[in-house]
């Protein structure tokens, strides 16, 4: 203002220089901001150069009374089953500071395979964005799945895998168009085998498990599918239990839906094939890649807990 002509009074006032150095506490106290984030550059062009990983938790039990979803498979046996099929090693994986990922036992098994380990820093979730944006399109999947199929809470497990598995079969735009599953295994998409979440099937019952005047085939919800028996997977309103089966009947416009009250969760509930009531059947407990849920309380405590690495954006 001064070498403006503006301001009288100050004599030759101050130098750029001089406001250049000057700093004012006060200023600095009121106002602080957060810096903005840019377009990281840290891409991986090899398989299983980065990976990125989070927990998401929700606030109601699932049908298998499981609270906690990670955006990843367990990573050991994952890792395990990875090397073993493709020969490939995880060089990096990126994860917030949370107890699941900063026990002593996780850090040793990274180390002793020579994973790096990368960190965002308490409270920047941006920092592991793509982690973060991952769990926003599986919780916006969630709600949108069980809201189509009218089906209660309790089956946003069920939703989740479901989501996911078709996810992967979708094109991506940053893999030009490619889906990750072609992507990562080479395989097409074969649409004959999708059917909409939530619909009704008619799941057929094995012989040994009826007699000749039962019902040959039973009624039963469609929740998707279980890629580790190559079946499909099937909630039974009599039995409220997850059924496993391939012999089933699509109907692939009626969605009965469930009354929030009609899936209170049995002490018995747990993966099992499907059966007449009367039957009792031997568990049958499956994982879906790429999509894990969790009963155990983690601790969360831990979540901004000192020591270890930390890892920032570069120019944030």
């Amino acid at each position: 203002m001064v070498a403006a002509g503006l301001l009288e009074g100050l004599g030759a006032g101050y130098s750029d220089e001089e406001v250049e150095k000057f700093v004012c506490n006060a200023c600095l106290s009121a106002k602080g901001h957060r810096l903005p984030f840019p377009d990281s550059d840290s891409h991986s062009s090899e398989r299983l150069g980065l990976v990125h990983s989070d927990v998401l938790s929700f606030p109601e039990s699932s049908l298998t009374g499981k609270r906690y979803l990670r955006s990843l498979w367990r990573v050991k046996t994952w890792l395990a089953e990875v090397r073993t099929r493709d020969g490939c090693k995880l060089k990096v994986l990126r994860t917030d500071n949370g107890g699941e990922y900063c026990s002593r036992a996780f850090t040793e098994f990274c180390k002793a395979r020579g994973t790096r380990r990368q960190y965002s820093i308490p409270r920047t979730p941006q920092q592991n964005g793509r982690a973060e944006r991952v769990n926003r399109s599986i919780v916006e999947g969630v709600l949108a799945l069980l809201a189509d199929a009218h089906l209660p809470k309790s089956f946003w497990e069920e939703a989740a895998a479901y989501f996911v598995y078709c996810k992967n079969l979708c094109e991506h735009s940053a893999l030009d168009k490619a889906t990750p599953n072609f992507a990562w295994q080479g395989d097409r998409t074969n649409a004959s085998a999708l059917h909409p979440f939530g619909c009704t099937a008619w799941l057929t019952v094995a012989p040994e498990l009826r007699s000749k005047l039962d019902p040959k085939a039973v009624r039963v919800l469609f929740t998707g599918y279980d890629l580790a028996s190559k079946a499909f997977r099937f909630y039974d309103t009599t039995t409220k239990k997850i059924s496993l089966g391939r012999n089933a009947r699509f109907l692939d416009n009626e969605f009965p839906g469930l009354r929030s009250d009609s899936t209170e969760q049995d002490a018995d509930t747990h993966f099992a094939s499907a059966c007449p009531t009367t039957e009792s059947q031997a568990v049958v407990k499956t994982w879906t890649p790429l999509v894990e849920s969790r009963t155990e309380v983690m601790r969360r405590k831990l979540r901004n807990r000192k020591g270890g690495p930390r890892w920032i954006v570069p120019g944030a």
